[in-house]
């Protein structure tokens, strides 16, 4: 993995860097009509621009759902 940004960041600050995982969760549901129209549904409890990288996790969860909808065909 690249953090393209980091070092630009830690060249010009100083401080600590501090990993954690939270226990949160997206949902999505996918849907296909009779004529192969996708219908996507996400949920989660995160708060909408809370910085904990929502958009990222909504990729993941779509990535994962159309993966696992095309094994089943």
């Amino acid at each position: 993995m690249v953090w393209a940004d980091v070092p630009t960041y830690c060249n010009n600050k100083t401080g600590e860097v501090v990993n954690i995982a939270i226990n949160q969760y997206v949902r999505c549901e996918m849907e296909i009509d009779e004529d192969r129209k996708i219908s996507l549904s996400y949920s989660t409890d995160m708060p909408t621009g809370s910085g904990l990288e929502l958009g990222g996790a909504m990729n993941v969860v779509l990535s994962q759902r159309l993966v696992v909808s095309h094994n089943q065909r």
